[in-house]
């Protein structure tokens, strides 16, 4: 019988396991070292690698490891979390139109260089469906149409969606979007980095950086260009408060072998959250077994970093709130056999963050997903080799890390309020409280003035240390469903005994650094 899944465990890829290679053991030089090896990071070294550039990219992982278990697909898309009417309002419509064009650019990059590195990972042309949540209006769809097609997208409307029942009888189509294997597109991608010359180390962690290169588990390793391409960026605060840490949640559930066309759906979220970012839905099909497809629905977002807004909702609350969205508008979908959830960093605006690090030459980011992490990977495989090379690009402006545009600068100034909850004291329970916990809990607690995180393991041992992120040191709480701790600024979790890292959001160790920071 089959088991549903939850996301701390682990599983390698249905067709590929997740690819291991040497890690650094001396000090090297280079031109470019690139931090982090997912397919930013790659796409990045896969580009200057075919320009005669010298690159190394260290990975504290393996090559296809992240994600969550069984899952098999990822959606590459044009249309936007944050609209393109409200990308409009704030960037001017010839803007709208350039951040269309390098979405476009992206999924056509992706393709090409499938193509070109004959990689197998199930690249597939599907259209996307936006629809309207039931708290939204019918306007909200038409404007949408209206800004995209001024930004040069072939959209249209439809009154009929396939394979999802909707209430409103009016979607906007989305063609040529795509979905594939991101974990087969790494695996291919590391492969002709190395081909083209590329270094890659795995096993290997960066723990700091400067504008002569990045000191590693390994070595020291000298480069002209450094690149950070992780979830959470070098910047202590400049980039931090411009961002959103945000908790996303995924479900899997059985549907007979061809029973929902391929195609990718979204609605236009819950207009009566209390989160600035609105939560949607979305789902898409990918294949199971020889007798079933599973259909994917995701979403129920919710900001983790400021206790009181909360919403007062547990993981399991939005589980079920996505399970009835999918009966709802999936009626012939089956047993769930997968639930998972990730947490992720949202910039203000909508758009990424990718380009050169703020007050730094030669140092550069890729942050800020949005929601479309592995087109703004492609993205960021686009422009930073441009930068670095000296080449002109017409998307430098758009997705400066410095920009704060004054259209969304009270909600700049409101997040950044809300994000200093996580440099204070969260939910801090009395020190007796260690006495009191149970196997497998954990709490953060005050003892002789310092925040402690302390964790009972399975086996009755008790465990503690700084409750504090290695990051910046904001404090950390105690996510019970997760079973870990996690930083409320910008979405890293921490094991439960050495207060090292879940996700690649964080560094290796717990030790605070004061001004240029590795994840």
């Amino acid at each position: 019988e089959t088991t549903i899944m939850n996301s701390t465990e682990t599983g390698d890829s249905a067709h590929e396991a997740p690819l291991g290679l040497s890690p650094l053991k001396e000090n090297i030089e280079t031109d470019v070292v690139i931090i982090g090896g997912g397919i930013a990071g790659l796409s990045i070294a896969y580009a200057l690698s075919r320009r005669g550039r010298r690159c190394v990219v260290v990975e504290r992982d393996l090559i296809g490891s992240s994600g969550p278990a069984r899952l098999e697909r990822a959606h590459l898309a044009e249309a936007l979390d944050g609209r393109y009417f409200r990308l409009e309002h704030v960037y001017g419509t010839e803007n709208a139109a350039l951040v269309a064009r390098s979405h476009s650019a992206a999924i056509q990059t992706i393709r090409d260089t499938i193509r070109d590195e004959q990689i197998e990972c199930d690249f597939q042309i599907l259209d996307g469906y936006l629809s309207l949540h039931p708290s939204d209006k019918i306007k909200t769809i038409r404007q949408e149409f209206e800004a995209t097609r001024r930004a040069g997208l072939p959209t249209e409307l439809v009154s009929h969606a396939p394979g999802i029942r909707l209430r409103e009888r009016i979607s906007l189509r989305f063609p040529s979007q795509a979905q594939f294997n991101p974990r087969r597109y790494a695996l291919g991608l590391s492969r002709a980095v190395l081909r083209y010359g590329g270094q890659i180390y795995t096993g290997t962690c960066a723990t700091d950086v400067d504008t002569s290169g990045a000191t590693t588990t390994g070595g020291r390793i000298t480069a002209n260009h450094i690149v950070v391409a992780t979830s959470s960026p070098l910047d202590t605060v400049r980039i931090h408060v411009k961002q959103l840490a945000y908790r996303s949640y995924v479900i899997g559930l059985l549907v007979d072998k061809g029973r929902i066309p391929p195609a990718l759906w979204w609605d236009t979220g819950d207009q009566h959250s209390v989160w600035s970012t609105t939560p949607y839905h979305y789902a898409r099909i990918e294949p199971f077994d020889d007798a079933h497809d599973m259909l994917i629905c995701g979403g129920e977002d919710h900001r983790i970093v400021n206790p009181a807004n909360d919403e007062g909702s547990s993981h399991e609350d939005h589980f079920n709130h996505l399970e009835a969205w999918a009966y709802d508008h999936f009626p012939m979908a089956g047993k769930v056999v997968h639930r998972s959830s990730h947490l992720r960093m949202e910039p203000i605006d909508s758009l990424g963050y990718i380009g050169r690090n703020p007050g730094d030459s030669n140092l550069y980011i890729a942050t800020g997903d949005a929601g479309t992490g592995l087109t703004y990977a492609a993205i960021a495989g686009l422009l930073i080799p441009d930068l670095i090379t000296g080449k002109r690009n017409p998307w430098e402006d758009l997705y400066n890390p410095s920009r704060t545009p004054v259209q969304v600068l009270g909600e700049f100034l409101a997040e950044s309020r809300d994000t200093s909850y996580g440099y204070r004291d969260l939910r801090v329970t009395d020190e007796a409280a260690e006495h009191a916990l149970s196997n497998d809990e954990g709490a953060v607690i005050r003892i002789h003035g310092r925040r402690i995180a302390v964790y009972r393991d399975r086996h009755g041992e008790l465990h503690a240390h700084l409750a504090s992120c290695p990051h910046v040191g904001c404090g950390l709480h105690w996510n019970a469903w997760e079973r870990s701790f996690e930083c409320p600024c910008h979405a890293g979790a921490m094991q439960t005994r050495e207060n090292r890292r879940v996700d690649a959001r964080l560094p290796h160790s717990n030790r605070r650094r004061r001004d240029t920071h590795i994840i």
